[in-house]
């Protein structure tokens, strides 16, 4: 089914978690390439950075975002400060307009950062 269309900015966060959930399960080992901290290749990073105005940090946190990872967790895998995955998350909120985790979701899905 069409997960663009089914998953929108006011999709519960039950649905956003399923989704993430199901496309964590069919990444394989042998996808991962040489990566970013988040887990990443530098060619997927590269690729959403020359399409939008994110940078690479902030496009690391969409993707850990969108993995259903708390602040805390995203400073910790990162190895930034609490302070400055907010700040990253403000950034984002304010160069793309997202409104929801579900807005972080379906930017993700659709920027190929998760394969569903």
């Amino acid at each position: 089914f069409d997960h663009e269309t089914w998953l929108n900015d006011q999709s519960p966060i039950d649905d956003l978690m399923n989704i993430t959930r199901t496309a964590a399960m069919k990444i394989k080992v042998s996808d991962f390439a040489p990566r970013s901290q988040s887990g990443l290749s530098a060619a997927d990073v590269r690729a959403v950075v020359d399409r939008t105005p994110l940078t690479d940090k902030e496009v690391e946190v969409v993707y850990e975002y969108a993995n259903s990872k708390s602040a805390q967790e995203i400073a910790d895998s990162l190895s930034i400060s609490l302070h400055t995955v907010i700040r990253h998350k403000a950034n984002i909120k304010e160069k793309m307009g997202f409104k929801s985790a579900a807005c972080y979701a379906r930017f993700a899905i659709k920027n190929n950062l998760i394969r569903v």
